[in-house]
């Protein structure tokens, strides 16, 4: 680790870390919260008066339907039952340019876990910046959106 960089946080030295999850002891249980649908205002006018990127110029107006929202972040624990129950195996749950991404990346757990038992285990220990520490399941998965959306299926 750089020395002006800052510590990784305290939970990482966390150790004995078990290899298979359980809601509500390893990490906290993540209710549904029903979002009331609404019509949104999207983008601004060429005009607006201060800075944006080219992609938030336009204006237009969408119709969100009703959908449910996770009250926290997902973590690794959460995404794990994913992981273990072959969500990176079936298809039905990636778009088509998500599943032509995993194929070609040979993608079966998310990018940040590295394998730690023999393989078909789903024991994991978790890659951060500078270092491999024990997986910590109660922080938030590091997904791309590809990863997510299927995720999002799977639930």
């Amino acid at each position: 680790t750089p020395a002006n960089w800052p510590p990784i946080h305290p939970s990482a030295a966390r150790q004995n870390r078990p290899s298979r999850p359980v809601v509500g002891v390893d990490y906290p249980p993540n209710r549904m919260i029903p979002v009331k649908g609404n019509d949104i205002d999207l983008g601004k006018p060429a005009d607006f008066p201060s800075y944006g990127w080219d992609n938030e110029y336009g204006e237009r107006n969408v119709n969100v339907p009703d959908f449910l929202a996770s009250e926290n972040m997902i973590t690794n624990g959460e995404f794990w039952n994913f992981v273990a129950d072959g969500g990176y195996r079936n298809k039905e749950y990636w778009c088509e340019d998500g599943w032509d991404w995993r194929k070609h990346r040979n993608m079966k757990w998310p990018f940040f876990w590295e394998q730690s038992g023999p393989q078909g285990s789903h024991e994991y220990n978790l890659r951060t910046i500078f270092q491999v520490v024990p997986m910590q399941w109660d922080w938030p998965v590091d997904v791309n959106y590809y990863e997510a959306q299927a995720f999002c299926r799977w639930k």
